[in-house]
């Protein structure tokens, strides 16, 4: 639930860009109008299916329309301002509620107006600056949910003005073949085993 998850990290006093939740097309025409450059999304889902980026010079029509089509019904759409910056996934684990980022790595993403992940390229270079922010923003949402012993995942943007976006994060492995092919190749460890041991005791 996208919607919630942008109350919970609000609330956690997490950097979040302006969001609408919209209900029918009279209400996506007008926040789009008002948030552009945004990103359009479905409420619920993943793999980036229904998402669109619509920038100040793009015809949002038909941009919408296959927003609107891939759609699933009963579902909202939701209208995010764009958030500028450099998209990373997080790889971690949390233990006794303390999060412990093992793996950033960059994103190689299809041309707008897709969002789609294409590759990724790990470690990736981060300062000792951008890497105590990715675990603080972290350890506030995690804190904030009361998440005690689970693998993490995450998608934040770095962002040169401010402390990084979490964009989403959940406790569960990454998909993709990154748990269980990238983070042992870059790590050197047994992730999901690693995991499973651990929350099982």
């Amino acid at each position: 639930d996208k919607a919630r998850f942008d109350r919970v990290a609000r609330e956690a006093g997490l950097r979040r860009p302006h969001q609408k939740v919209v209900r029918n097309r009279v209400e996506l025409l007008a926040a789009v109008q008002r948030l552009r450059p945004c990103i359009v999304k479905p409420s619920h889902g993943s793999g980036s299916r229904g998402v669109v980026a619509i920038g100040n010079d793009s015809d949002a029509s038909p941009l919408l329309a296959r927003h609107l089509d891939a759609l699933p019904p009963g579902q909202l759409s939701i209208v995010e301002e764009e958030v500028v910056g450099r998209e990373v996934g997080i790889d971690g684990f949390v233990d006794d509620g303390r999060v412990h980022v093992l793996l950033v790595r960059d994103k190689v993403l299809t041309p707008r107006p897709a969002r789609q992940e294409l590759a990724f390229a790990a470690p990736a270079p981060l300062t000792t600056r951008q890497t105590e922010q990715v675990e603080s923003v972290l350890q506030q949402f995690v804190t904030a949910i009361g998440l005690q012993m689970a693998p993490i995942h995450a998608d934040v943007i770095l962002c040169s003005d401010g402390p990084p976006v979490i964009i989403e994060a959940a406790p569960r492995p990454s998909g993709m073949f990154l748990s269980d092919a990238m983070v042992p190749a870059v790590c050197g460890i047994d992730f999901l085993g690693d995991s499973l041991r651990a929350v099982l005791g």
